[in-house]
């Protein structure tokens, strides 16, 4: 049996809203030659990074575009190597 997944923000936590982010992706080789997809997501209170393997980059991936479908857009995400370094959200300077 699976455990329940937590809720997706803290909603006891006052100091959440929508904050500009920025994402970084790249591709790290382990010394014993294995591949990584790393991925960072830095806010202005917050940086997370995280090691993913290639099949958790696609599960990531699958997931991103279900949200993507779920706010209404009309199609995939299908960036190319590096588009998504340095984006913005929300979009801005």
């Amino acid at each position: 049996m699976s455990q329940p997944l937590p809720p997706v923000t803290d909603l006891g936590n006052a100091l959440l809203s929508a904050v500009p982010a920025q994402l970084a992706t790249g591709v790290l080789t382990s010394a014993d030659g294995a591949e990584y997809g790393i991925i960072t997501v830095r806010t202005t209170s917050a940086t997370v990074t995280a090691y993913l393997s290639p099949g958790e980059v696609r599960e990531w991936a699958d997931h991103l575009n279900g949200l993507h479908a779920q706010l209404g857009a009309s199609s995939l995400i299908v960036p190319g190597p590096g588009a998504l370094n340095g984006l913005r959200f929300p979009p801005g300077p």
